[in-house]
């Protein structure tokens, strides 16, 4: 009988040991992760951990690509559903981090349309029932990822050129747009890969809206083995692992000054702020630096930290600042207008509050949108003795299709794309109603916490018709190299501020620099950033 018992207890114990064996055996076949290094110029810049997940109905891919040394993007995490049989998109979600800013883009398939919403911090743009192909997927040439649906639909028995249906983001608010994607087998290629040869399929991806690629995947498994992008000299290969990365800030020699970290509250958000002055004892004229609430850092990758250390130079103190948040748990920050006004006038108290600081003499530098607000500022605030502009912008919802270089992509993209006017037309519509159909600050969209209080703050500023009462003087720089600006805005902005009774103005515009009024620098050691202009200064 003890016999009996004790087989019956070893038969259940090996149930359970074979179980718990094909539970570990199954979680290992559902699921792969791969590594790949992105080569820019031949030296890795960044770095690509890609993961996919097998589960019933579905095949989820999820990516984290790390582009340390870019200006603009240091992480993105994407997240991809498919079909599982059909390969077909279901949902996709795409979030940037670039020092404690977040930015995000989801699609949402429903039938024959898909639902989009773009997130840039404190203002959103939100697109519902956009139409297109059932098999349309997204694409994105420097996320492998993005690659691998297109890959499964390819026939490879077949072979030749065959097209696909694909996806497209265009950049900040703007709604997706739609185009025509052709995958081309054209050799069999021996690779080297971690020491091992391996039989490949060189295949040449061709569109109307993407640079030409040229990508090999493995002859019997169909995995990504390299990627390579001739135009901009970009290669993505597999790698064992993470890669290390010890990239510098940008920081000039500031001979004549010091810097120091400076952090206060105003309202509910904490900002972090950097104090520069002169090294030799005195009272000094003092500047406040305003940038728009999407920019990374204090610094806007170098402009402002030119800008601090040239004052300095010329006897001024600096305080710039942007709202804080973490990248380790990093989160939309929601900053409305009123926000941002009661920010800027806490930034005026810390300045008053240093013995160094001549108190009747303040004066204001604004880039790029914030601008827009700034009268409204100036009008209440006596203490702003003068105010420079560095290439001014509207704050319209979503996008201003006014830019020059808005009406350029939009003239490309209606090419192969012959709906997308519309599309942005109608976005900005919808966007508008999501944020006056109700009066709270806050909606679910799509599944998203939405903030909606500032796009509401937006369609009320009448900003530009309040320059006539301002009497303090004022300097306008703008770049025009790159067409982020707008002409009749422009046109508009110069004709108020001429009109006012002590006409103390100056604009001046460099058809040779960018909207930053600087120029980029790219180094192997340093994150890629700008020197601003000498004129300029």
């Amino acid at each position: 009988m003890k016999t009996i018992y004790t087989l019956f207890i070893l038969s259940i114990l090996l149930i359970m040991a074979l179980l718990v064996a094909s539970f570990v055996y199954l979680e290992k076949t559902s699921h792969w992760d791969f590594y790949y290094t992105i080569e820019d110029g031949g030296q890795i810049r960044g770095d690509i951990e890609m993961d996919v997940y097998l589960t019933e109905q579905s095949t989820l891919y999820k990516s984290r690509i790390r582009n340390p040394y870019q200006i603009d993007t240091g992480r993105k995490l994407v997240r991809m559903n498919v079909d599982k049989k059909t390969s077909f998109l279901k949902d996709y979600e795409e979030i940037s981090l670039t020092g404690g800013i977040k930015k995000a883009f989801y699609l949402k398939r429903r039938g024959n349309a898909i639902d989009f919403l773009a997130l840039a911090e404190s203002e959103f743009a939100y697109l519902d029932n956009v139409e297109v192909k059932r098999d349309a997927l997204f694409f994105d040439s420097i996320s492998p990822v993005t690659y691998i649906p297109f890959i499964k639909l390819y026939n490879f028995r077949r072979g030749g050129s065959q097209s696909f249906n694909a996806i497209r983001r265009e950049g900040g608010l703007l709604p997706p747009s739609i185009f025509i994607i052709t995958f081309t087998s054209i050799r069999d290629e021996y690779l080297k890969v971690n020491g091992r040869k391996i039989k490949t399929e060189c295949i040449i991806i061709k569109s109307i809206v993407t640079d030409q690629i040229y990508i090999w995947v493995d002859k019997k498994r169909h995995d990504i083995v390299k990627i390579h992008i001739p135009k901009r000299n970009i290669y993505i290969k597999p790698s064992a692992g993470q890669e290390k990365f010890d990239v510098l800030e940008y920081s000039p020699k500031d001979e004549y000054g010091f810097s120091q970290k400076i952090t206060f509250v105003s309202g509910n958000t904490e900002f972090n702020g950097i104090l520069s002055r002169p090294k030799k004892e005195g009272v000094y004229p003092a500047i406040i630096m305003i940038q728009n609430e999407n920019a990374k850092d204090e610094n806007i990758a170098g402009v402002f930290a030119d800008l601090s250390a040239d004052l300095s130079k010329n006897g001024y103190v600096s305080f710039r600042f942007v709202p804080s948040s973490s990248e380790m748990k990093p989160k939309f920050l929601s900053i409305s207008i009123e926000d941002e006004l009661a920010s800027i006038k806490s930034g005026i108290d810390i300045l008053e509050s240093f013995r160094f600081v001549d108190p009747e003499r303040i004066g204001i530098i604004a880039q790029s949108d914030v601008n827009y607000v700034i009268p409204t500022f100036i009008k209440n605030e006596p203490r702003i003795k003068a105010w420079i502009m560095l290439s001014p912008l509207r704050l319209v919802p979503v996008v201003d299709t006014e830019l020059e270089i808005v009406k350029k992509l939009i003239k490309i993209i209606q090419k192969h794309d012959n709906g997308f006017e519309e599309r942005l037309s109608r976005c900005k519509h919808v966007t508008v109603q999501k944020a006056e159909e109700t009066q709270s600050n806050w909606k679910n969209i799509m599944g998203k916490k939405v903030f909606l209080k500032r796009v509401r703050e937006i369609l009320h500023l009448n900003a530009t018709d309040e320059a006539p009462d301002i009497s303090i003087p004022i300097l306008l720089l703008e770049g025009k190299k790159d067409g982020y600006y707008s002409t009749t805005y422009l046109k508009s902005l110069e004709d108020n501020i001429k009109i006012r009774k002590n006409n103390n103005s100056l604009f001046v515009a460099f058809k040779q620099l960018n909207h930053y009024l600087a120029e980029s620098v790219k180094s192997k050691t340093l994150r890629t950033h700008y020197v601003m202009d000498k004129v300029v200064l």
